[in-house]
């Protein structure tokens, strides 16, 4: 590599650094500290390594790259958009609903090979292209036609599936396989040490029959050399272990943005931006005074204009009364509920904040201020963090499991069966995706006393869009023998589900969207598993909601009045057992039924109500949900008129059953 050929990498990056931080500034939203830690690793395999055709995107013999620790989406997209793949301009509809890129890399994105973002499956795929590449061998002589790529967390590596992954491309003798592993050491909930510790990371590496290559994962004359080396090696799949900086280059106003857990998931604010920008800016600077004849003065002045992009303010919504995240009921029963009762546990998959566990963590929990908060200081002092954390652990009933769903059912199980109450939580996409195996064997078919309690619903997630949108979690939860699934309404309703749950012998799943919801239950609410409310009386119609729906129901309500109809409005807060009676009453009593569900149609409340009726009271009926789909990124009332969740179409779909019921019945 030459002087001009390592400088020219170095603006590349700083300019690279500059795209991510406008695009997420813009965006409101996405995971800022992993995507700048990947820079100069995407750099190097894009601007030097890899054989590909920004023109062509799916030239056969192209390699191949896979990004398995999918919330890194703005790196990857701003090197591909800088080699030609796509225009610049799409960046300002980042994580947006009219937009192409989406929270996390999609297969329909030009460039992208693969679709991720749910942890750990990445490197299977990887192995499966490798493989490809053996078989496709054209000259017949058993080597591969074309090498495979990938980059996967350290945070990530706490997912079992990394691990059989690992062993099948040893075992397979994938050398035409090279991965990256972004070693920045801190992940959602702190650092990876004090979460899961992964170490010693290469020599697990080297047991599993890989060649290890270590590095400083921001320094091209390291990360190149290890590259032409991996092509050298014969027989072994090669790991690159990239020592890097969560937030490399970026710089906070308030709190530094290097070395910070708050920007896993979180975007810069403009003074974020303006910041790292008049950071990079002055290193851009410095290489211009260096190397003149490599950078140019009218390259400088073309970086420094890339200025921050059009914002994107959500839109204003008006809503009556007070709106709070259903979550923070959760985390506040169960905090009560541990301080109340020693037989209640909680586990998490470091998400604990989002989840809200994080409340009873605090209290319950290892005491993470023994915890020495610098990275690199933890490091130095790796024996003294790890005495406290052993002195710490004593007779806390708090387990953050890493990012390790399976692992954490297996645990709860375990805890159950002993006589524990184990509340695990995590995202309902994961919860019931990653670990319905284990929930299936660990916890039904054993009727442990298991809660599993998921977060993040429904496609109201909002902007990471379809890999992390729930829509069919109620329906594999609901086919599960023993299982009891809950979706609350409101904040109110939540805690006393949380509460009745603690009180129930046997497996539950409790579901809980992400945004506010308006607050329709008095805090004294009687709630009971298994029992339906109606909220309001009616004679013409019954709309049938769980969750969040329930308000659009009222509101559909409320504008079918005003035309004259009169809608019963009955809350099915608990999915299985089913209240078959409220069903049957209100098919009987208004006789026609609408379902409205933040849920696929398929499997869950509408399905529910369907089975009921066939069997015991054949009424019209009519269902609002997800059609079908996947979801897309968007923010949460977008998606919610996007795909049919509103008090419009339930009022569309009540008029039109209603229609159905005369035309059934003609003297009506």
């Amino acid at each position: 590599m030459t002087e001009e050929q390592l400088v020219e990498l170095k603006a590349k990056a700083i300019e690279i650094r500059i795209t991510i931080l406008r695009m997420l500034t813009n965006a409101r939203s996405g995971h800022t500290g992993g995507s700048l830690s990947t820079v100069e690793m995407l750099i190097s395999l894009y601007d030097y390594k890899m054989n590909h055709r920004p023109n062509d995107p799916k030239w056969e013999d192209r390699d191949r790259f896979v990004l398995s620790k999918g919330h890194a989406a703005p790196a990857l997209y701003a090197v591909l958009a800088s080699g030609g793949y796509f225009p610049r301009e799409k960046f300002d509809k980042l994580r947006k609903i009219d937009g192409e890129l989406q929270g996390h890399p999609c297969i329909d994105t030009p460039g992208v090979e693969i679709s991720t973002g749910s942890l750990g499956q990445g490197l299977s795929i990887a192995n499966g292209m490798a493989l490809a590449a053996r078989l496709d061998n054209k000259a017949g002589d058993g080597k591969a036609s074309r090498r495979v790529y990938a980059m996967i967390g350290d945070g990530e590596s706490q997912e079992g599936q990394i691990w059989e992954a690992a062993m099948t491309a040893a075992h397979y003798k994938l050398d035409n396989l090279c991965v990256f592993l972004d070693n920045n050491r801190l992940q959602i909930d702190g650092c990876l040490a004090h979460i899961m510790n992964i170490e010693p990371i290469k020599d697990k590496w080297e047991a599993f029959g890989w060649n290890v290559e270590e590095v400083d994962g921001h320094d091209f004359t390291q990360i190149i050399p290890a590259l032409d080396k991996a092509e050298t090696v014969k027989r072994k799949p090669t790991l690159i272990l990239a020592k890097t900086v969560k937030g490399k280059g970026g710089a906070g106003v308030k709190v530094k943005m290097e070395d910070n857990v708050k920007y896993h998931g979180n975007p810069p604010s403009d003074e974020d931006f303006a910041k790292a920008k008049e950071k990079l800016i002055g290193e851009l600077e410095e290489l211009h005074s260096d190397f003149p004849g490599i950078i140019d003065s009218d390259r400088v002045e073309k970086i420094k204009s890339m200025g921050q992009l059009e914002s994107y303010n959500k839109p204003a919504t008006v809503k009556k009364g007070e709106t709070v995240p259903i979550r923070k009921a959760y985390g506040k029963a169960l905090a009560d509920l541990g301080a109340n009762y020693d037989r209640i546990v909680a586990l998490d998959a470091d998400l604990s904040c989002s989840t809200q566990t994080a409340m009873f963590g605090n209290t319950f929990g290892e005491n993470s201020a023994l915890c020495l908060k610098d990275r690199d200081e933890c490091e130095k002092n790796r024996d003294i963090c790890e005495q406290s954390r052993e002195k710490s652990l004593e007779g806390k009933r708090f387990f953050n499991m890493g990012v390790a769903e399976q692992d954490m059912i297996g645990t709860a199980a375990g805890l159950a069966v002993s006589g524990k109450i184990p509340f695990a939580s995590t995202f309902a996409i994961f919860a019931t995706g990653r670990a319905w195996e284990q929930i299936r064997q660990s916890v039904c078919y054993s009727k442990l006393n298991v809660k599993v309690v998921a977060t993040h619903g429904g496609i109201t997630v909002g902007e990471d869009g379809a890999t992390h949108h729930a829509v069919e979690d109620l329906a594999l939860m609901r086919v599960l023998p023993n299982m009891t699934v809950i979706v609350p309404s409101d904040y109110h309703e939540t805690t006393q589900a949380v509460i009745a749950a603690a009180n129930y012998e046997g497996p539950c799943y409790i579901r809980l969207a992400r945004p506010e919801t308006l607050i329709i239950n008095e805090e004294n609410t009687p709630f009971e598993i298994g029992k339906a409310r109606t909220l309001r009386e009616g004679t013409d119609v019954t709309l049938i909601g769980i969750g969040l729906m329930v308000v659009a129901c009222l509101e559909a309500a409320e504008a079918l009045a005003k035309d004259g109809i009169s809608a019963r409005v009955v809350n099915m807060s608990t999915l299985k057992p089913l209240d078959k009676g409220a069903v049957i009453s209100a098919a009987k009593e208004t006789g026609a039924i609408v379902t409205a569900e933040e849920h696929s149609v398929i499997g869950g409340l509408g399905s529910a109500v369907a089975e009921t009726l066939c069997t015991e009271c054949p009424t019209p009926l009519k269902m609002v949900g997800v059609n079908d789909k996947f979801g897309t990124s968007g923010q949460p009332d977008e998606l919610l008129e996007r795909y049919g969740l509103t008090a419009e179409n339930i009022k569309k779909k009540a008029v039109a059953v209603i229609n159905r019921k005369k035309e059934l019945s003609p003297a009506i």
